[in-house]
């Protein structure tokens, strides 16, 4: 579009209705923008409109499973919260993993989340064959899938090798998201800590675990690195086994009443 003098010395003193210039032009230009946002209005494609609909579906709250014992069934809702930075799990549909064909990122948020579209995971076994009963237990290969509110597809928490393509954002480690395909590299193996659980004991909910990915062997975890994105400021998930300075000794063998790994005896074995 062409200004004339007037309308470049005049600014916005200039209208249309003036009929000076060019204004026949300038009313083309005004009533096509004012179409093309009744018509975006129309069909909810203004942003203002679609920012509200994130937000009311992600932020809704759904229900989520209470027991009285405590006890894990397969298909129970739960969240998942990390003891280190007191941070919810929670996923982000708006934030696609561009190193998969459909996948959404996930992140942590700090403070009281609560039960809502975002936060609230589904447990699904993923060993095959039958079990005495639907009991979830330490050593059991899981599946944690997301909840049907916040989307019509069923999402999994995946994880895979650190690649060139595929990568935690900032930490660089191994990248966890919701992926839509339901393959080895979504299974997870459910452990306990030491001292809270033991072997095909079942599981409790509020005690600590741990959840380590089946295809890598590297726990999930989350530090305090700062991830911002629509709904403020959350941190990083990613995959990665972490330790101590110190040397670390494996404790398996001594709760099951067998020798440790590590030791000066020449009888210890790896």
């Amino acid at each position: 579009m062409y200004f004339t003098p007037q309308q470049l010395s005049g600014g916005p003193k200039y209208h249309f209705k003036t009929r000076m210039g060019n204004w026949n032009e300038d009313w083309t230009a005004h009533d096509f923008k004012l179409k093309e946002y009744m018509a975006k209005k129309d069909n909810d494609a203004l942003v203002i409109t679609s920012t509200q609909q994130k937000f009311s579906r992600s932020d809704a709250q759904v229900p989520h499973t209470y027991r009285a014992d405590g006890t894990l069934e397969y298909g129970d809702s739960i969240l998942l919260k990390n003891c280190l930075t007191n941070g919810t799990l929670v996923c982000n549909m708006a934030d696609r993993v561009g190193s998969s064909d459909e996948a959404y990122m996930v992140n942590t948020r700090v403070g009281e989340v609560g039960a809502i579209a975002r936060s609230v995971y589904i447990i699904q076994r993923a060993q095959r064959g039958v079990l005495s009963d639907n009991k979830v237990r330490y050593g059991d290969e899981i599946r944690i899938k997301s909840n049907t509110y916040i989307s019509g597809k069923e999402l999994y928490l995946h994880s895979c090798p650190v690649s060139p393509l595929a990568y935690a954002r900032f930490s660089r480690n191994q990248e966890v998201c919701l992926h839509i395909d339901p393959n080895f590299n979504t299974v997870w193996r459910i452990m306990p800590t030491p001292g809270n659980g033991y072997y095909n004991e079942i599981v409790k909910a509020g005690v600590h675990v741990v959840l380590e990915h089946c295809g890598t062997s590297q726990n999930l975890s989350n530090d305090k690195i700062p991830y911002r994105n629509d709904f403020g400021d959350e941190l990083e998930v990613s995959a990665k086994t972490m330790a101590t300075m110190r040397k670390a000794q494996m404790l398996e063998k001594e709760k099951t009443g067998e020798k440790v790994r590590e030791g000066t005896s020449k009888e210890i074995g790896l």
